[in-house]
C-alpha cells in the first residue's frame, strides 16, 4: 500500500497524523483494525491520520499503548495539543498561579489582557491549523486571567509592539470592547503597559513572545513561546540577560501615559475606519 503523504503546512496537527499512520503501518494494521483496538471506527482513525483533529487524551494514551509507541505518540500529542488538557498547558497555568511579577514582551495583545470575545475570535482563527476546541481554549484563557483579578493580584508589566494594536481580529463591537478593556486595565496599579511605536529609533525587540516570571519564592524564570509550544529557561545567567534586555526595551518604549494616548489614538482611528 502506498503511504499517504501529509503536508505539515496544511495543519500543525498533521504531524501527529503522519506519526500515527507510520506506527499503524509498522504493525501492519488497517485503519479498521486499529479502530477495533481502541473502540473507534476506521473513519475516526482516518480523521486523526489526515490531521483533521487530535484524539482526546484517553484515546491518545490508548493509541500509544496498543501501537507500542513507548510514549512517543503521547509525547507528540502533548507537544501539538493546543487544548488545556495538554501537560504543557497545565504547567503554564500552575506556573502563572505562583507568579507575583510578570515582565512580558509581545507583538500581540497579551493573553492575560484579552477579553473573552477577542480571545474567542483570535483562537478561532487558529483552529484550522492547530485544531482543538475553541470553548475549552477560551475557558482555559479565562482561568489564566484570574491571576490579575484576585484580591492580591500579580504585577503585570508588558512591552507591546504597536503592530498588535492594528490587527483587526474581529468586528467593531469586539475590538471596541478589547480596546476599552485594555485602557481600563492600564488604570490598575498592578498593570503597566508600554508600547514600542512604529517610529521608535530604539532597539527593536527580537525576542518573540517572551515572559520573565518572578515566583513567590523570589526565583525568576523565562518562558518563550515558539512554533511548537514554548521553552522554559532557568539558567540564572541567561535569565539575567533577558532581564537586562527587558529593562533596555522598557526605557526605549513610550511611557505608560504616552502608551495610553497612543492606544486611544489607534482605537479612534480604527473606529472611524469601521464606521466609514
Amino acid at each position: 500500500m502506498s503511504r499517504r503523504r501529509v503536508d505539515p503546512s496544511q495543519a500543525f496537527i498533521a504531524r501527529y497524523g503522519l506519526a500515527l499512520q507510520q506506527f499503524r503501518e509498522h504493525k501492519r494494521w488497517t485503519q479498521a483494525q486499529l479502530g477495533k483496538q481502541v473502540w473507534l471506527s476506521h473513519a475516526r482513525i482516518s480523521q486523526f491520520e489526515a490531521g483533521e483533529s487530535l484524539p482526546p487524551k484517553d484515546i491518545a494514551e490508548l493509541l500509544d499503548h496498543v501501537l507500542e509507541a513507548n510514549g512517543a505518540l503521547l509525547d507528540l500529542w502533548d507537544r501539538l495539543n493546543d487544548n488545556p488538557d495538554a501537560r504543557w498547558a497545565q504547567k503554564i497555568l500552575a506556573t502563572e498561579a505562583r507568579t507575583v511579577h510578570f515582565r512580558h514582551v509581545t507583538n500581540t495583545i497579551p493573553a492575560l489582557l484579552q477579553t473573552e470575545a477577542y480571545a474567542r475570535a483570535l483562537l478561532g482563527k487558529g483552529i484550522p491549523y492547530y485544531g482543538g476546541n475553541v470553548d475549552e481554549k477560551v475557558a482555559y484563557r479565562a482561568e489564566r486571567r484570574k491571576v490579575l483579578h484576585s484580591s492580591d493580584p500579580a504585577q503585570f508589566w508588558a512591552i507591546l509592539e504597536e503592530s498588535a494594536l492594528h490587527w483587526q481580529i474581529a468586528d467593531h463591537a469586539v475590538m471596541r470592547e478589547q480596546f476599552t478593556h485594555l485602557l481600563d486595565m492600564m488604570t490598575r496599579p498592578h498593570v503597566c503597559l508600554q508600547v514600542i511605536p512604529f517610529r521608535s529609533v530604539g532597539l527593536i525587540p527580537n525576542t518573540g513572545i517572551t515572559t520573565l516570571l518572578t515566583l513567590r519564592n523570589g526565583r525568576t524564570i523565562v518562558y518563550r513561546t515558539d512554533a511548537d509550544q514554548g521553552t522554559y529557561i532557568t539558567k540564572p545567567s541567561i535569565v539575567a540577560d533577558f532581564a537586562a534586555l527587558y529593562d533596555h526595551l522598557r526605557h526605549s518604549a513610550l511611557t505608560a501615559d504616552e502608551s495610553r494616548d497612543l492606544i486611544q489614538q489607534v482605537f479612534e482611528e480604527n473606529l472611524r475606519v469601521y464606521l466609514s
